[in-house]
């Protein structure tokens, strides 16, 4: 969330944050060496405690009909508009994702795709242990550093994402003459050959304990393709929802929290079966056929949006 927000509000600040929080694994096994394992949720506590409490007090409000509510108050205008009760607010927010899962083939979809390459992420997450303790012999310590790789893919990523986002957004909208939602989707373009590329040299290097550093290096291939595609994907949900974006993004959160929770199960089983090669070429190939979603929403988003509109009245 802090990297989304990163790109819509203020880049600067959530960047700083959002490294802070990608190092947890890195000084995580020296936590639990040094201070037991139970600091490591301490302190992670302590982390989101200050968060919480600083985003509470400084994070401005952002959306639109209550800042026209509040604006209207302020100034002792009348809108024509009934404000809705606490129940009304609550039920809408519950049933209004679940409607546009259902009614909307892009965030039907979209939901589906972010949710495997979401899964993904968290099924490298969970094997790196065992991976790198069985492979190559990293103590507990020392564990943590595996994870530099997908931090410094996913921080390149951003980088490159923060600017080339609304760099094609305002080239193809002077070229075109018109602004679109499905601009966004065109960044995944670096990222659909990213994520495979990762997952193949990954395994082959570690199935045949090549030198530690070379996979670690390609998991920041997959950890730059993901957030390519992760990010392009919500933040085109962003513009082509528009009002109802939060609830689009809530209906891929479903999604891919429970395909995040679920698929990492599979992972050392799968790799028990088929070998740490032909266990991480699978993924890469389902990644290479499941990244042909997001192209389809590129050319076809617009007209998808057009005869499924969900902008429905409540």
């Amino acid at each position: 969330m802090l990297a989304l927000l990163s790109l819509i509000w203020f880049s600067h600040l959530c960047k700083n944050v959002d490294r802070i929080e990608n190092r947890r694994p890195v000084i995580g096994g020296f936590v639990a060496k040094d201070l037991g394992w139970r600091w490591v949720f301490w302190i992670m506590a302590i982390f989101k405690g200050i968060l919480t409490i600083v985003t509470f007090f400084f994070l401005t409000e952002s959306h639109h009909p209550t800042i026209q509510r509040k604006r209207a108050k302020d100034t002792d205008m009348v809108l024509n508009k009934e404000v809705p009760k606490v129940g009304q607010v609550l039920f809408r927010a519950l049933m209004r994702p679940m409607r546009m899962l259902i009614h909307s083939p892009i965030v039907t979809g979209l939901s589906l795709y972010l949710a495997l390459i979401y899964g993904y992420l968290y099924l490298l997450f969970t094997t790196f242990s065992t991976v790198f303790t069985e492979q190559y012999g990293f103590g507990i310590d020392i564990l943590g550093l595996a994870f530099l790789g997908v931090e410094i893919g996913c921080i390149a990523a951003l980088a490159v994402l923060s600017w080339l986002s609304d760099w094609l957004q305002d080239r193809l909208t002077k070229k075109y003459g018109e602004s679109k939602p499905e601009y966004r989707l065109l960044p995944i373009v670096l990222g659909i050959p990213l994520l495979p590329i990762g997952l193949f040299v990954y395994g082959w290097t570690v199935e045949y304990e090549v030198h530690w550093i070379v996979p670690i290096i390609f998991t920041g291939f997959s950890g730059a393709g993901l957030i390519f595609s992760f990010l392009s994907t919500q933040i085109y949900m962003i513009d082509a929802f528009t009002t109802y974006a939060v609830s689009a993004l809530a209906a891929t959160s479903v999604i891919r929290s429970i395909v995040g929770g679920c698929l990492p199960i599979s992972g050392l089983p799968l790799y028990s079966d088929l070998g740490y090669g032909w266990g991480n070429s699978l993924l890469g190939f389902v990644a290479i056929v499941v990244s042909i979603a997001p192209l389809l929403f590129w050319r076809y988003g617009e007209a998808l949006r057009k005869k499924y509109d969900v902008q429905f009245d409540e």
